[in-house]
């Protein structure tokens, strides 16, 4: 970038100068994922609304309330249209994974997906959290547990890569 601004303009310029610019210009394209989190609570309330019966949780974390702070803490989604379609016509599978998520926001993206008569993967549910750890995965399966209505798990395999 520096190369190209003294080539093309015939100016001299700092290499702090360069990251600073780049630093603006990612932040114009990707958005402020702050300002994106401050709309994340009227998404849920719109999704809940448009999509009745579907489940969805928003979490602040619990520490940063009590100091007056709003922090991402997780978030469930389940809609309902995929768990009439998950009880309809796929078999009773659900495998469920982890991934991290790159970029400004980070954490891990919970997933639960099923497999419809075609062996095609078929999304269920999934979850964002901070961190992947026992507490996360417990929160993320009990969610899905009410949503597709799984009394104690009879006639459904769970499967996972761990």
């Amino acid at each position: 970038m520096k190369n190209d601004v003294e080539e093309e303009l015939m100016v001299s310029i700092s290499l702090f100068k360069c990251k600073r610019a780049r630093r603006l210009i990612v932040k114009g394209m990707e958005g402020s994922y702050v300002d994106e989190f401050n709309h994340l609570e009227s998404y849920c309330n719109e999704l809940k609304r448009s999509n009745p019966g579907s489940d969805v949780s928003l979490e602040l974390s619990k520490e940063a309330l009590e100091n007056g702070n709003r922090v991402f803490s997780r978030l469930y989604m389940c809609f309902n249209a995929a768990k009439m379609g998950w009880k309809a016509g796929c078999r009773p599978i659900i495998g469920v994974n982890g991934t991290f998520l790159k970029g400004n926001a980070r954490g891990i993206m919970l997933t639960a997906t099923g497999l419809d008569a075609n062996d095609s993967i078929y999304p269920i549910a999934i979850g964002i959290t901070q961190k992947e750890n026992t507490v996360n995965w417990k929160w993320f399966c009990q969610w899905l547990k009410r949503s597709l209505k799984i009394e104690e798990g009879d006639n459904i395999t769970i499967m996972s890569d761990m």
